[in-house]
């Protein structure tokens, strides 16, 4: 019965995390959804007069952007980090430590969200995309796809997926005792979800960085790439149709039939 009675305790801790977790995420898109509604009434701020507050805004755009698409695939590791931490009788703070790992997956993507927000400055300013660097033209869209398309098929994609796909794996074989541990877990997960997603976050440059759309279709890509069967498989097949996406827009435009 005590038995009995402590799985049940472990899985409520998972099912708590979990359901946390996908409500901040949600919260974060009602957040993004009442931002980019704010942008269009009273207009974007333009990145070309690289003033501090444009670079802070842009930046934080992106923090929020990039935590909004990848809680929702992170919520199985951190649900289940939750039931791992609820298991050591001896300690009681299982939520505090919970909160550290997610943390610090969160920590690892806003750094990546850093390198995207000055990489639509300098866009921005080089004149080089359109809309304030957030939308790449035929031949950028065609390189950019090219290369992710490349990387899906590479065998470091492929590692990180497993590592993303097999969270009590990585728990197990990684495991850290306290507060210090729980943050260093949380962002050598982000680490190899980053190797994961980052090459497909780059086509949020194809369609529009701030397009809700496609950042709502890239969040599902990045979680069903972490339960559907196969998916190693279904990664090649991605990679190949962006492969192919890649070079008949990018041939278009070198043949000319499309202005770059």
């Amino acid at each position: 019965m005590g038995a009995r009675l402590a799985l049940a305790g472990i899985d409520r801790q998972r099912l708590v995390a979990g359901s946390t977790v996908l409500l901040a995420a949600a919260a974060l898109w009602i957040a993004l959804l009442a931002w980019m509604d704010g942008d269009a009434v009273h207009g974007a701020p333009t990145c070309l007069g690289l003033t501090f507050d444009h670079i802070g805004e842009t930046t934080a755009m992106w923090v929020v952007m990039m935590a909004a698409m990848m809680l929702p695939a992170a919520t199985p590791a951190i649900a289940m980090f939750a039931s791992f931490a609820g298991r050591d009788a001896e300690s009681h703070d299982a939520g505090l430590r919970s909160w550290l790992f997610a943390s610090g997956y969160l920590v690892v993507w806003s750094l990546v969200s850093v390198v995207f927000a000055v990489a639509q400055i300098s866009l921005a300013r080089s004149g080089t995309f359109a809309e304030q660097g957030t939308l790449a033209g035929p031949l950028g869209a065609g390189l950019l796809l090219l290369a992710a398309g490349a990387y899906e098929l590479t065998a470091l994609k492929q590692a990180c997926l497993t590592r993303c796909r097999n969270p009590l794996t990585y728990l197990i074989g990684n495991w850290r005792d306290g507060a210090l541990g729980a943050l260093r877990l949380g962002a050598g997960h982000g680490v190899h979800c980053v190797g994961c997603c980052a090459a497909m976050m780059g086509l949020m440059f194809v369609f529009g960085a701030m397009n809700m759309v496609w950042m709502a279709v890239l969040a599902a890509w990045f979680v069903l790439e972490k339960i559907v069967p196969r998916a190693h498989a279904v990664s090649r097949y991605a990679g190949f149709v962006l492969l192919g996406a890649g070079a008949l827009l990018t041939g278009t435009v070198l043949a000319g039939a499309w202005p770059a």
